[in-house]
């Protein structure tokens, strides 16, 4: 019939499956090696830090709840803002104001007077790269077990509400008049 379409089912279902299935295969490999190489947190040997900002010392431009990124690099400079461990336990994210021939000192933005350590490379988690005002807070408050319990439920209503769709790809064939 001239004019008329009709649906037609792929006669190779399996063989697009299998094609989609290697290629998102690719690419979640791909973001693999990225992250690794680029995005493995220090925890686990990489080069980027998270840190959550506590206390008032780098306001202006960073507050409590704050989160930052960092990113572990080969040397530092004055103006840089870092964040390092410190001795006796802690992470501590300030500014480096002077380079001395044992490493560096350090001070907060909204202080008057330098931080008593001078500390060197191995004591540096990373510059900061970027920092997500509040971040810090919703990424607590998400942690928290209420907020999960709230967060699953919704998941789970939401899946319930939502119609099946169906499973099979129809194409519609043109007809010979290039209507479809």
């Amino acid at each position: 019939m001239i004019g008329v379409t009709s649906p037609r089912v792929h006669s190779h279902p399996g063989r697009v499956r299998r094609a989609h299935a290697a290629r998102r295969g690719a690419i979640t490999a791909a973001l693999i090696v990225v992250w690794v190489l680029w995005l493995l947190p220090t925890g686990l040997g990489g080069p980027v830090g998270l840190i959550w900002v506590s206390g008032t010392s780098m306001q202006p431009s960073m507050h409590t709840g704050d989160l930052a990124m960092t990113y572990r690099q080969d040397s530092y400079d004055v103006g840089d803002v870092v964040a390092f461990e410190i001795p006796g336990g802690g992470t501590v994210i300030h500014r480096i104001i002077e380079v001395e021939p044992d490493g560096y000192r350090f001070q907060g933005d909204n202080r008057d007077f330098a931080d008593p350590w001078v500390l060197g490379d191995e004591a540096i988690v990373g510059r900061r790269v970027f920092h997500l005002p509040h971040a810090g807070s919703v990424l607590t408050m998400l942690g928290h077990p209420a907020t999960m319990g709230a967060a699953v439920a919704a998941l789970v209503l939401l899946q319930a509400r939502r119609p099946d769709r169906p499973r099979t790809r129809v194409d519609r064939v043109p007809t010979t008049d290039g209507s479809s």
